[in-house]
Protein backbone atom coordinates (compact mmCIF):
# COMPACT_ATOMS: atom_id res chain seq x y z
CA UNK A 1 0.00 0.00 0.00
CA UNK A 2 1.26 3.37 -0.48
CA UNK A 3 2.48 5.28 2.42
CA UNK A 4 1.42 8.78 3.14
CA UNK A 5 2.81 11.13 5.49
CA UNK A 6 -0.05 13.50 7.32
CA UNK A 7 1.96 15.95 9.36
CA UNK A 8 -1.02 18.10 10.76
CA UNK A 9 -1.10 20.07 13.69
CA UNK A 10 -4.42 19.80 16.76
CA UNK A 11 -7.43 21.95 15.26
CA UNK A 12 -7.23 20.58 12.01
CA UNK A 13 -9.51 17.54 10.71
CA UNK A 14 -6.79 15.05 11.03
CA UNK A 15 -8.55 12.41 12.15
CA UNK A 16 -11.41 12.95 9.13
CA UNK A 17 -8.18 13.06 6.76
CA UNK A 18 -6.37 9.80 8.00
CA UNK A 19 -9.69 7.85 7.57
CA UNK A 20 -10.64 9.22 4.47
CA UNK A 21 -7.35 8.14 2.97
CA UNK A 22 -7.22 4.78 4.81
CA UNK A 23 -10.49 4.09 2.94
CA UNK A 24 -8.97 5.12 -0.44
CA UNK A 25 -6.24 2.20 0.12
CA UNK A 26 -3.34 4.72 1.69
CA UNK A 27 -1.32 3.98 4.46
CA UNK A 28 -1.05 7.05 6.45
CA UNK A 29 1.85 7.79 8.97
CA UNK A 30 0.28 10.91 11.30
CA UNK A 31 2.83 13.60 13.03
CA UNK A 32 1.87 16.82 14.04
CA UNK A 33 4.57 19.07 14.47
CA UNK A 34 7.33 19.87 11.61
CA UNK A 35 10.25 18.88 13.08
CA UNK A 36 8.77 14.89 13.24
CA UNK A 37 8.14 15.87 9.69
CA UNK A 38 11.27 16.76 8.36
CA UNK A 39 12.97 13.51 10.26
CA UNK A 40 10.49 10.88 9.00
CA UNK A 41 10.80 12.67 5.48
CA UNK A 42 14.52 11.90 5.54
CA UNK A 43 14.61 7.58 6.02
CA UNK A 44 11.36 6.80 5.10
CA UNK A 45 9.80 6.31 1.28
CA UNK A 46 6.40 8.23 1.13
CA UNK A 47 4.02 8.18 -2.39
CA UNK A 48 3.04 11.49 -0.81
CA UNK A 49 3.81 13.83 2.00
CA UNK A 50 0.60 16.03 3.42
CA UNK A 51 1.87 19.47 5.33
CA UNK A 52 -0.24 21.81 7.15
CA UNK A 53 1.13 24.91 7.16
CA UNK A 54 0.14 26.12 10.79
CA UNK A 55 3.19 23.30 12.11
CA UNK A 56 5.12 23.85 15.49
CA UNK A 57 9.03 23.57 15.67
CA UNK A 58 9.84 23.08 11.71
CA UNK A 59 7.40 25.18 8.47
CA UNK A 60 6.30 23.20 5.86
CA UNK A 61 7.59 25.63 3.51
CA UNK A 62 11.17 24.99 4.86
CA UNK A 63 10.31 21.40 4.67
CA UNK A 64 9.54 21.73 1.04
CA UNK A 65 12.81 23.69 0.00
CA UNK A 66 15.16 21.32 2.45
CA UNK A 67 13.53 18.41 0.54
CA UNK A 68 14.12 20.07 -2.58
CA UNK A 69 17.50 20.98 -2.14
CA UNK A 70 18.07 16.97 -0.97
CA UNK A 71 16.52 16.22 -4.75
CA UNK A 72 14.01 14.62 -3.33
CA UNK A 73 11.33 14.55 -5.56
CA UNK A 74 8.28 13.59 -2.86
CA UNK A 75 5.06 15.29 -4.08
CA UNK A 76 3.82 17.82 -1.28
CA UNK A 77 0.51 18.99 -0.33
CA UNK A 78 -0.15 22.03 2.03
CA UNK A 79 -3.22 22.11 4.02
CA UNK A 80 -4.26 25.77 4.83
CA UNK A 81 -7.30 28.27 5.83
CA UNK A 82 -8.67 30.60 2.91
CA UNK A 83 -6.77 33.30 4.44
CA UNK A 84 -3.85 31.69 4.62
CA UNK A 85 -3.69 31.68 0.32
CA UNK A 86 -0.82 33.78 0.07
CA UNK A 87 1.60 31.89 2.14
CA UNK A 88 -0.11 28.03 0.10
CA UNK A 89 0.64 30.04 -3.53
CA UNK A 90 4.32 30.79 -2.02
CA UNK A 91 4.22 27.15 -1.21
CA UNK A 92 4.21 26.20 -4.41
CA UNK A 93 7.66 28.48 -5.50
CA UNK A 94 8.88 26.38 -2.39
CA UNK A 95 8.63 23.06 -4.39
CA UNK A 96 5.02 21.89 -3.16
CA UNK A 97 3.16 20.43 -5.85
CA UNK A 98 -0.50 21.33 -4.68
CA UNK A 99 -2.29 22.77 -1.83
CA UNK A 100 -6.12 22.24 -0.65
CA UNK A 101 -7.76 25.73 1.48
CA UNK A 102 -9.82 24.74 4.36
CA UNK A 103 -12.73 23.62 4.66
CA UNK A 104 -12.77 21.07 2.15
CA UNK A 105 -15.01 17.74 1.12
CA UNK A 106 -12.97 14.98 1.91
CA UNK A 107 -13.71 13.52 -1.79
CA UNK A 108 -11.48 16.76 -3.05
CA UNK A 109 -8.73 15.56 -0.48
CA UNK A 110 -8.47 11.81 -2.00
CA UNK A 111 -9.09 13.38 -5.75
CA UNK A 112 -6.46 15.72 -5.46
CA UNK A 113 -3.30 13.23 -3.82
CA UNK A 114 -4.69 10.68 -6.71
CA UNK A 115 -4.17 13.78 -9.43
CA UNK A 116 -0.40 14.75 -7.85
CA UNK A 117 0.17 10.85 -7.80
CA UNK A 118 -0.59 10.64 -11.48
CA UNK A 119 1.48 13.46 -12.72
CA UNK A 120 4.53 12.74 -10.54
CA UNK A 121 4.84 9.14 -11.24
CA UNK A 122 3.09 7.96 -13.95
CA UNK A 123 5.92 7.62 -15.92
CA UNK A 124 8.02 5.44 -13.47
CA UNK A 125 4.80 3.64 -11.97
CA UNK A 126 4.08 1.39 -15.09
CA UNK A 127 1.19 -1.30 -14.48
CA UNK A 128 1.79 -4.24 -13.08
CA UNK A 129 0.44 -7.66 -14.26
CA UNK A 130 -0.08 -11.23 -13.00
CA UNK A 131 -1.94 -13.41 -15.13
CA UNK A 132 -5.46 -12.22 -15.48
CA UNK A 133 -4.90 -9.31 -12.95
CA UNK A 134 -3.34 -6.23 -13.22
CA UNK A 135 -2.17 -2.92 -10.56
CA UNK A 136 -2.49 -0.13 -12.08
CA UNK A 137 -0.18 2.05 -9.28
CA UNK A 138 -0.90 5.48 -10.81
CA UNK A 139 -4.76 5.03 -10.40
CA UNK A 140 -4.30 3.01 -7.27
CA UNK A 141 -6.61 -0.05 -8.85
CA UNK A 142 -6.91 -3.17 -9.96
CA UNK A 143 -8.08 -4.99 -12.71
CA UNK A 144 -9.58 -8.63 -13.07
CA UNK A 145 -9.52 -9.23 -16.76
CA UNK A 146 -9.98 -5.48 -17.16
CA UNK A 147 -12.52 -4.55 -15.11
CA UNK A 148 -11.87 -3.19 -11.47
CA UNK A 149 -11.97 -5.18 -8.69
CA UNK A 150 -14.12 -3.89 -5.31
CA UNK A 151 -12.27 -4.68 -2.71
CA UNK A 152 -12.20 -3.24 0.94
CA UNK A 153 -9.04 -1.12 1.76
CA UNK A 154 -7.31 -4.74 3.28
CA UNK A 155 -7.97 -6.93 0.51
CA UNK A 156 -6.67 -4.24 -1.52
CA UNK A 157 -3.39 -4.05 0.47
CA UNK A 158 -2.95 -7.78 0.90
CA UNK A 159 -3.30 -8.68 -3.01
CA UNK A 160 -1.45 -5.73 -4.15
CA UNK A 161 1.17 -7.36 -2.22
CA UNK A 162 0.91 -10.37 -4.04
CA UNK A 163 0.84 -9.74 -7.24
CA UNK A 164 4.04 -7.32 -6.10
CA UNK A 165 5.41 -10.75 -5.45
CA UNK A 166 3.59 -12.98 -7.88
CA UNK A 167 5.53 -16.48 -8.24
CA UNK A 168 6.65 -16.24 -4.93
CA UNK A 169 5.69 -17.07 -0.94
CA UNK A 170 5.07 -14.30 0.92
CA UNK A 171 4.63 -15.00 4.45
CA UNK A 172 1.55 -14.21 6.66
CA UNK A 173 4.05 -12.23 9.14
CA UNK A 174 4.97 -10.38 6.09
CA UNK A 175 1.66 -9.52 5.06
CA UNK A 176 0.10 -8.51 8.23
CA UNK A 177 3.08 -6.28 8.69
CA UNK A 178 2.29 -4.65 5.61
CA UNK A 179 -1.24 -4.56 5.63
CA UNK A 180 -2.39 -4.36 9.48
CA UNK A 181 0.93 -2.33 10.49
CA UNK A 182 1.52 -5.41 13.17
CA UNK A 183 3.05 -8.14 14.23
CA UNK A 184 1.44 -11.53 13.27
CA UNK A 185 -0.38 -13.25 16.24
CA UNK A 186 -3.57 -15.88 16.48
CA UNK A 187 -6.17 -12.90 15.59
CA UNK A 188 -4.14 -11.65 12.97
CA UNK A 189 -3.44 -14.66 11.55
CA UNK A 190 -7.12 -15.31 11.48
CA UNK A 191 -8.35 -12.39 9.88
CA UNK A 192 -5.71 -12.68 6.97
CA UNK A 193 -7.36 -15.90 6.12
CA UNK A 194 -10.75 -14.69 6.45
CA UNK A 195 -9.54 -11.65 3.75
CA UNK A 196 -7.81 -14.57 1.35
CA UNK A 197 -11.13 -16.16 1.20
CA UNK A 198 -12.84 -13.28 0.19
CA UNK A 199 -10.47 -12.83 -2.12
CA UNK A 200 -10.24 -15.92 -3.58
CA UNK A 201 -13.88 -15.44 -3.84
CA UNK A 202 -13.89 -12.24 -5.65
CA UNK A 203 -11.34 -13.64 -8.38
CA UNK A 204 -14.01 -16.24 -9.40
CA UNK A 205 -10.48 -18.65 -9.00
CA UNK A 206 -9.77 -19.98 -6.20
CA UNK A 207 -6.36 -21.79 -7.29
CA UNK A 208 -4.73 -18.11 -8.30
CA UNK A 209 -4.06 -17.75 -4.51
CA UNK A 210 -2.04 -21.00 -3.11
CA UNK A 211 -1.70 -21.55 0.40
CA UNK A 212 1.89 -23.18 1.69
CA UNK A 213 1.70 -24.63 5.25
CA UNK A 214 3.30 -23.06 7.66
CA UNK A 215 4.66 -20.79 5.42
CA UNK A 216 2.06 -18.50 3.88
CA UNK A 217 0.29 -17.46 0.46
CA UNK A 218 1.57 -17.05 -3.17
CA UNK A 219 -0.39 -15.91 -6.05
CA UNK A 220 0.50 -17.94 -9.09
CA UNK A 221 1.67 -16.91 -12.30
CA UNK A 222 0.41 -18.56 -15.63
Amino acid sequence: MAKILLANPEGLPAQIMADTLTKARFLVESVADGLQAEALAKVNAYAVMILALDMTQRSSLDICRSLREHDTDTPVILLGRREQLPQLIHGLDAGADDFLTLPFPPAELTARLKAVLRRSHHQRMPRITAGPLAFDQAQRKILLRERELTLSAKEFGVLELLIRRAGQVVSRGELVEAVWCDTLDAMLSHRLENHICLLRKKLDDPNLIRAHAGRGYELVKP
